[in-house]
């Protein structure tokens, strides 16, 4: 196609942009416009949304299939319903720790809570436990559109599925009431979140400007673009070739350095000696840089970590103390708390330390940080308890997640967040 002919085209094709680039910049001042409607920084609010994702109809099944019976802790299971529950600042306000004056619980009012490990979490540090058939959220800073969205298990609810059948309770400093949304469709199409819609009303004005300068230099700049493309000569096929490995690279290292682990609670073994429960996590490559977990407990004595092993320990789980080895945990003794490490099995009181715990005291979120000379850091709810842990490289071969009470019955949660 020579350059006068393609001159041409560009310039009949230049009243058509220019009308479609008034259209996008008309467009994104009225989206402008309707987020400034919808959003009042000046107003906090949060709501929560409980999604009927599915039901299970027990007692049409045990028709099907004659003599089924299914039960929960001794008692028939009639129904079972799974619900997703997303927890939502909707406002134009960030709700601060300090606002909860009253943490937020959700209760069933005619059937039993079963709570399913986390699907997403965001903000990391907002935990749910459940006691009492009642979910009690923990205090957490939330800035306008953080969410947390989490499953449970309706057991015995009524037939008639609405909002009715939850009972929120809390109180929140600046907000008079906490919202509930009740879907029973999961497919309906879902509110753009305003903070998105604005977004996106900028990206139209800015495109409608850069569509009506390019057009304005097109005719100009298209007589050098062809005479430069037919002096070089470009392998496109090596080029995408390239490009694709490169992106293939970039994921597998991602895949590599981050993943989430759904939540594990960790309960006494009565059959191993100090009652010591544990789970192996995986560990790609014999090493890591960064790990976060949050533990949970509200039992009065327990003992939670980490151990990590060379690969081929002659003596390894369910015993704590063994040869090329590191176990590196928290505790509590009823109203004390302290952390200690062991290396190669060796007991030291030097590497015990108390410490004090900030927020909420049965929610600890811990990091480990390792340098490329095996160093490792330890922090428990961003204190610096240890900073100068040495550990020989042949140890990060199995990575265990461990709790145990001694001869105390205890119940610990782990939430691992990302292992780096």
């Amino acid at each position: 196609m020579s350059v006068i002919k393609m001159s041409k085209i560009i310039k009949s094709l230049r009243l058509p942009v220019t009308l479609i680039t008034v259209l996008f910049a008309m467009f994104g001042a009225y989206s402008s416009y309707i987020t400034i409607l919808q959003r009042n920084e000046n107003k906090k609010s949060i709501e929560i949304i409980f999604t009927l994702k599915d039901k299970l109809g027990i007692e049409d099944l045990s028709k099907k299939a004659s003599g089924l019976k299914l039960s929960y802790d001794g008692s028939p299971i009639e129904s079972f319903s799974f619900y997703r529950v997303t927890i939502r600042n909707n406002g134009g306000k960030e709700i601060k720790s300090d606002d909860f004056e009253e943490p937020i619980l959700i209760s069933s009012t005619n059937g039993t809570i079963v709570l399913i490990p986390f699907l997403r979490k965001q903000p990391l540090n907002l935990n749910v436990i459940n006691k009492d058939n009642k979910l009690k959220l923990g205090k957490c800073l939330l800035n306008p559109d953080d969410i947390y969205q989490f499953e449970i298990g309706v057991i015995n609810a009524n037939r008639e599925e609405n909002i009715t059948n939850f009972k929120i309770t809390g109180r929140i400093a600046g907000i008079k009431e906490i919202k509930k949304v009740f879907l029973k469709d999961t497919n309906k199409s879902k509110k753009i979140s305003p903070k998105y819609l604005y977004y996106f009303a900028i990206l139209l004005n800015i495109l409608g400007v850069y569509i009506l300068i390019s057009t304005s230099t097109l005719q100009r700049k298209s007589k050098l673009l062809l005479t430069k493309m037919s002096n070089e000569s470009f392998d496109m096929k090596i080029k995408g070739k390239e490009l694709l490995n490169q992106l293939s690279s970039a994921a597998t290292e991602l895949e590599q350095k981050y993943y989430t682990s759904k939540s594990w609670i960790a309960k006494t073994n009565k059959d191993v000696d100090q009652g010591v429960n544990f789970r192996e996590m995986p560990l790609a490559n014999n090493t890591f840089t960064r790990l976060e977990i949050i533990i949970t407990s509200e039992s009065p004595y327990w003992r939670a970590g980490i151990k990590l092993e060379t690969k081929n320990a002659t003596e390894t789980m369910p015993k704590l103390l063994t040869d090329k080895s590191l176990l590196l945990h928290i505790g509590k003794t009823e109203s004390n708390y302290g952390a200690m490490y062991c290396i190669n099995g060796n007991y030291d009181k030097k590497t015990e330390k108390t410490f004090i715990p900030n927020g909420e005291g049965n929610i600890f979120r811990i990091k480990i940080e390792m340098n490329e000379d095996n160093i490792l850091a330890f922090f428990v709810n961003e204190q610096e308890l240890f900073n100068n842990i040495t550990i020989p490289k042949e140890i990060i071969g199995k990575l265990f997640f461990v709790a145990w009470g001694d001869k105390n019955d205890f119940e610990v949660i782990f939430n691992p967040i990302c292992l780096r």
